[in-house]
């Protein structure tokens, strides 16, 4: 009897420990969108396509939540979702704004858009006359940061460049330094670049950038650094794979992976990334 009375307080310790421990950390996956249109590459989905898959996410079960909610559940113990995915867009394109922006309203889903600062409002690359696909201004920004849906954070300023519109052979296309280029120049012109974006985004926004997404995903530890000691909380690669958000621990809302969406990617698959890891 007291064998059986013994075990079976083992078992329910043991349930008791496993339950805290789920509790405490929390399967995220992010999913990385780009443009809403009907072009064809794998960094766009059509706007039936993204329909297709809000669709998906609401009817099992998903919520959507903010870099703020994940911050909240990291620093203050708020609880999330059961079944949570994190909703992320890259660049700034104008289609987020007039194709993806009113299906996220429909659903009332949040999301995260990451914006190119030399990009913004414009529809040429810089002062060139290349054209590229255009970008949201500051007026559809505030519109959507308003809804309460949408949050507006930091791609870089000028450091995710287009070789084919720069006079120059030294081509930012992320924010690794040259190899020619200094430690202490490098770290001078990473922070510059972060802090033009962070002022032009709570200026002309009024969003408080907390989050820094990684142009192509490439970064290193000198770039986490100057971002933390600049008041980023989050920061976004490209590897795709789950996140295991931890209550208490700040290093777990950093190099998040990114699940890249576009329209290769079926409700199926989607669903798939959805439950991968989940705890």
């Amino acid at each position: 009897m007291k064998k059986t009375v013994a075990l079976l307080l083992m078992v329910f310790c043991l349930v008791v420990s496993v339950s805290a421990v789920s509790s405490d950390i929390k399967s995220v996956p992010v999913l990385m969108y780009h443009s809403v249109s009907d072009g064809q590459n794998d960094v766009t989905i059509s706007p039936e396509n993204f329909n297709k898959h809000m669709t998906a996410i609401r009817d099992n079960g998903f919520t959507p939540v903010s870099i703020s909610d994940l911050i909240d559940f990291v620093d203050n113990g708020k609880e999330l979702p059961e079944k949570v995915v994190c909703i992320t867009f890259d660049d700034g394109y104008r289609d987020n704004f007039s194709n993806a922006f009113p299906v996220l309203e429909a659903f009332d889903f949040k999301s995260t858009i990451f914006i190119i600062g030399s990009s913004v409002g414009k529809d040429t690359y810089k002062d060139t006359g290349f054209g590229i696909n255009a970008h949201f201004g500051f007026d559809e920004a505030r519109e959507m940061f308003q809804s309460g849906l949408v949050s507006i954070q930091s791609h870089s300023f000028d450091m995710h460049q287009w070789a084919d519109g720069e006079n120059s052979r030294f081509v930012r296309n992320n924010v690794l330094p040259f190899e020619t280029e200094g430690i202490f120049d490098y770290a001078n012109v990473f922070q510059n670049d972060f802090k033009k974006s962070k002022a032009q985004i709570e200026e002309n926004v009024g969003d408080n950038v907390v989050a820094f997404a990684y142009p192509t995903g490439r970064y290193n530890a000198l770039t986490e650094f100057i971002l933390k000691q600049n008041g980023v909380r989050v920061t976004v690669a490209t590897s795709e794979g789950p996140n295991y958000i931890k209550k208490g621990d700040k290093e777990s809302l950093y190099k998040l992976n990114r699940y890249n969406v576009g329209n290769q990617i079926d409700e199926e698959h989607l669903l798939k990334w959805l439950n991968e890891g989940k705890i």
